[in-house]
């Protein structure tokens, strides 16, 4: 299912299989699948207690872009406004504007072991929320590195 179905249906609980890395199309691991259905099976036991929150459905690639142009449109919008309403990028343009692409290439440029993409967001803001939301999620990656590989540690420039 995409991404924007699932944050758009306040009745779904989205879970996220993390980025593989490698080859053309490598296989899925065990461990992480297990992961994954032990958490679909709490929550399931869990029940749904009315609409889950808002944001609550995006992956982690979606939260970084969320964030990023949160940061990238704050001055001509505010704040107050980008939480309050939606204003859909496509109006807006610029650097956020993915036109035909999506929400990964963006986030995931100028990562290391990453393919460059035609968008340029700022690198420095991009690695720092990279590297937060590791540190705050390192169990998300493997070897605790979070779900971005950064461990938590920004290096300016990646």
């Amino acid at each position: 299912m995409e991404e924007y179905m699932a944050e758009g249906a306040p009745y779904l609980r989205a879970l996220y299989y993390p980025k593989r890395k490698g080859g053309k199309v490598p296989n899925l691991e065990v461990s992480t699948l297990v992961k994954l259905l032990e958490e679909a099976r709490r929550l399931l036991q869990q029940g749904l207690e009315g609409p889950v929150s808002v944001g609550s459905n995006l992956s982690p690639v979606g939260k970084l872009f969320k964030a990023y142009c949160y940061w990238a449109h704050r001055e001509k919008f505010g704040l107050e406004v980008l939480n309050k309403g939606h204003i859909m990028l496509r109006e807006i343009k610029g650097e956020t504007w993915m036109g035909n692409s999506f929400p990964e290439d963006f986030v995931y440029d100028g990562a290391p072991n990453e393919p460059g993409t035609p968008f340029k967001p700022d690198s420095c803001l991009i690695g720092a929320l990279r590297a937060s939301f590791d540190h705050a999620h390192p169990e998300l990656g493997p070897a605790n590195r979070g779900w971005f590989g950064t461990s938590g540690v920004w290096r300016p420039g990646r």
